[in-house]
């Protein structure tokens, strides 16, 4: 039972193993009896295998919606459409891995990110910029990728963060 939702979007694969790479997006109609894979442009066809760590739909709005992956942000504006499209909106180029997505809790302009930094869009998802930062409390430019440590052991690095948000917007936790 979907509680009268029909409308489900999932996320294939596992944003936490190295080895359970993501087929994609699906979407039900029909509370979940069937299944049509969206995924259109999303990764532009790039080479390797990737992760989609998060689906978020935007609440007030039947189009949007935005996925965490481990080649940045994705946007789309067509959700229903049969064949949606995707637009990377952070990092502009390269790829930076994400874990999760949030919308600030009665403000669905907020969003934040997470995987390994913290960013925000005060724009509905147009325009992202790190907030882990020296006068946050919570300075990551110092700290080591995951890359630069593949062989080494112990290895001490960020791989990843994640956050939730209190309801009245007071802390953001990390």
């Amino acid at each position: 039972n979907t509680g009268g939702f029909n409308n489900i979007y999932i996320a294939t694969g596992d944003i936490d193993q190295q080895y359970t790479f993501s087929n994609g997006i699906y979407r039900s109609e029909d509370g979940g009896q069937t299944w049509l894979t969206i995924n259109g442009n999303l990764f532009n066809n790039q080479p390797g295998n990737h992760y989609i760590g998060k689906v978020l739909v935007y609440p007030s709005d039947s189009t949007t919606m935005f996925v965490a992956t481990s080649m940045g942000i994705y946007k789309c504006t067509n959700r229903q459409s049969v064949t949606p499209s995707w637009t990377k909106v952070y990092p502009q180029s390269g790829f930076e891995y994400f874990t999760n997505i949030e919308f600030e809790p009665n403000n669905y302009d907020v969003l934040y990110s997470s995987g390994i930094d913290i960013i925000k869009s005060s724009s509905g998802g147009t325009s992202w910029a790190s907030i882990a930062t020296t006068g946050s409390g919570f300075d990551l430019t110092n700290t080591p990728s995951a890359n630069q440590f593949i062989n080494l052991s112990p290895a001490e690095y960020v791989a990843r963060i994640t956050i939730a948000i209190s309801s009245d917007n007071k802390y953001l936790y990390a």
